[in-house]
């Protein structure tokens, strides 16, 4: 029975992790295709979902470690950040590697679309972490 509640509350906190990640997705996506469309005429409009999509992947890989720690209630939450750091960044290099590799997009825009979304996302999901964990702790009002 423990587990069961456990898998929700992963499920619970995970799904709050998964709706920042598509949110911030969906405005670096919008604000890239106007600034994509005013300064190469929309040609990097692939490059752009491209990057998008490989952080928008990475950012729910990397959220998998952070959630199950806050649903398990453990106080192991600076090592699941660190962890979900590696994680991002190795999902990251997984699905960037074969598209630059292989020719199948514009290496330039496809790496500076995928540096400028996860550098934007990281930081909401870093403080995402953060006020969850200290929600856990009780130190902050829900």
């Amino acid at each position: 029975m423990t587990s069961t509640n456990s898998r929700v509350g992963f499920g619970r906190v995970y799904a709050v992790f998964v709706s920042v990640a598509f949110f911030s997705a969906g405005v670096i996506g919008v604000i890239g295709y106007l600034a994509t469309q005013i300064w190469r005429d929309g040609q990097g409009v692939s490059s752009l979902l491209a990057g998008c999509g490989i952080s928008l992947i990475s950012s729910c890989v990397g959220a998998v470690p952070v959630a199950w720690v806050l649903s398990c209630g453990s106080g192991q939450i600076a090592h699941a950040v660190l962890g979900a750091t590696a994680a991002r960044f190795g999902t990251a290099l997984l699905l960037v590697a074969p598209l630059v590799l292989g020719g199948w997009a514009n290496k330039e825009w496809l790496v500076l679309w995928v540096a400028i979304s996860y550098v934007l996302m990281l930081p909401a999901d870093t403080l995402l972490a953060v006020r969850a964990a200290d929600r856990l702790k009780g130190k902050m009002p829900r």
